[in-house]
């Protein structure tokens, strides 16, 4: 689980982007229209199973870190993009989400990660179709890794 330094204390990275997301709900104005999401968890990594061996618990968390956190983050930037001024560029907002290349093709024994970055995969062409009109962009980076032997 990925872990960040905030206020004297270690947080996982779900509850970091809830409390972004709170934060955003009442902030006045997104730091020069500007959200990165960028959140996951591949708790499949350390022991890859295929489908019928993953455990629930599994599936629910790394869909509730990698999926929902993004889903909420996006939910909240576009609400207060769109009461923000436009940008002289004529846009309102860029949000960025990491997806990965496992969210585009599957892997052996990443059921989990695989649906949770693939989620975060077509979110992200709904907003950009959705909120086009309004000049917010929204785009995903997918990294992916090289096997070594």
């Amino acid at each position: 689980m990925l872990l960040s330094r905030s206020l004297g204390g270690w947080i996982c990275e779900s509850e970091l982007t809830l409390i972004c997301c709170c934060w955003l709900r009442g902030a006045s104005r997104l730091i020069s229209g500007r959200m990165v999401n960028n959140a996951g968890i591949a708790i499949e990594g350390y022991s890859p199973a295929p489908i019928h061996e993953t455990a629930d618990d599994t599936f629910d968390k790394t869909i509730r870190v990698n999926a929902r956190s993004v889903f909420l983050g996006c939910k909240y930037a576009t609400a207060r993009m769109l009461k923000q001024e436009v940008h002289p560029s004529g846009d309102r907002g860029w949000i960025i989400n990491t997806a990965s290349i496992l969210g585009l093709i599957g892997f052996p024994g990443c059921a989990s990660y695989s649906a949770a970055k693939g989620a975060v995969v077509q979110l992200t062409r709904q907003v950009a179709i959705d909120y086009a009109a309004h000049r917010i962009h929204c785009n995903a980076i997918c990294p992916g890794c090289k096997l070594h032997p």
